[in-house]
């Protein structure tokens, strides 16, 4: 397991639910942060919970369904001029239970836009870099839906970030770039909704698993978070 300890971690959808948790675990590794949110007044709970860390903490906002918003969010990230070393994507949408026969377009543009475009944005802009200095761990939050057609948009956005994920991992991986998938579970969020299987804590600390491979590790695989449930950092298996 790698020692991740003073490594910069960008992360979106830090203000609460999953990425939340993530930016408390990373904390507790003594990883520095630059956090997303729509708004940075959103990070507020998050940032208080932070206070007990020794590390540096940076926040910046946007919204991920408008290109132009993506964009100056990085250009404000550039703007820091603090390396980043690892990239997490976690923000995402989802949506109601649709008409499978009469969907409207409008909703997969908006999903699509949040889940996979502002995603790719992201990973492109922060891959030159981590090539550049040589070291990089880029985590793209995946979903174990199936067989629910009602949530068709967020389904196949979803399957679209994997294999984006899959086949741009393969070029990274002899530049010592990272590129892997993670599956949270289906977690009692806004999002996961209160009749989901797992309290949102139980993602820790699996969500942490594919930024602690070492630099001889897999890329384009699915982690699972839930494989790591009940586990120490000490027991993981990576």
């Amino acid at each position: 397991m790698k020692d991740i300890s003073g490594k910069r971690v960008f992360l979106t959808g830090a203000s609460r639910g999953i990425g939340q948790q993530i930016a408390y675990g990373f904390a507790g590794l003594g990883c520095q942060l630059i956090l997303h949110a729509r708004k940075k007044d959103n990070l507020k709970t998050t940032l208080k919970e932070l206070e007990k860390y020794d590390i540096d903490v940076e926040i910046v906002e946007a919204e991920l369904s408008q290109p132009e918003s993506v964009a100056a969010m990085l250009t404000e990230v550039d703007e820091l001029n603090k390396q980043v070393d690892i990239v997490y994507c976690c923000a995402a949408i989802n949506h109601g239970f649709l008409d499978i026969y009469n969907t409207d377009r409008r909703v997969w543009d908006e999903v699509f836009e949040v889940n996979l475009h502002s995603l790719v944005k992201i990973n492109e802009h922060f891959l030159p870099k981590l090539i550049e200095q040589g070291y990089g761990r880029i985590i793209n939050v995946s979903s174990g839906i199936q067989d629910q057609p009602e949530l068709g948009p967020y389904s196949v956005s979803k399957a679209a970030v994997e294999r984006f994920t899959r086949d741009l991992s393969k070029r990274m991986q002899e530049k010592n770039v990272l590129m892997n998938c993670i599956d949270p579970g289906w977690i009692k969020t806004d999002l996961g909704g209160p009749n989901a299987f797992s309290e949102v804590e139980s993602v820790l600390p699996g969500m942490l698993v594919p930024a602690l491979i070492e630099d001889d590790g897999p890329v384009s695989e699915l982690y699972r978070a839930q494989d790591y449930v009940g586990k120490s950092l000490n027991e993981l298996d990576i």
